[in-house]
């Protein structure tokens, strides 16, 4: 099993460990199939794996495949990508500038590492658009 993270000034701002993500991800199948929302495993799977992303829990697998698209895509589409690693890195990424910033809508982050990012940035920027915890 594999653990990644990664650290600013010391301080780890993301933490993910493949055997954490797929012990929340069972425990996830099995209420959601408890629960009848859907009917076979298969939905169950990605339900779960939804549900844990939009946490901001994801799997090292899915981190990976995610910074090799974010190499292959725009700045533009990275700002809009649904994948939340993919938006996170896309606010610490040079190209995404200070007029960008002050204009992304901090209230429609929802994503606790897109939020943490965009924060991050904002504070080594100079400007007072971070979001509220």
């Amino acid at each position: 099993m594999t653990r990644a993270w990664i650290t600013l000034d010391k301080q780890e701002i993301l933490t993910l460990s493949s055997v954490v993500w797929l012990q929340e991800l069972s425990e996830r199948e099995q209420e959601i199939q408890a629960s009848g929302r859907v009917g076979d495993y298969y939905a169950a799977h990605d339900a779960a794996k939804e549900e844990l992303r939009q946490r901001g829990m994801v799997s090292v697998w899915d981190f990976e495949e995610a910074l090799e698209m974010y190499l292959e895509i725009s700045i533009e589409d990275a700002l809009v990508s649904p994948d939340p690693i993919i938006k996170a890195v896309a606010m610490l990424d040079r190209r995404t500038g200070k007029r960008r910033l002050r204009q992304i809508d901090s209230e429609s982050l929802v994503n606790p590492l897109v939020k943490r990012c965009y924060e991050i940035r904002c504070e080594a920027e100079g400007l007072s658009r971070a979001v509220e915890a």
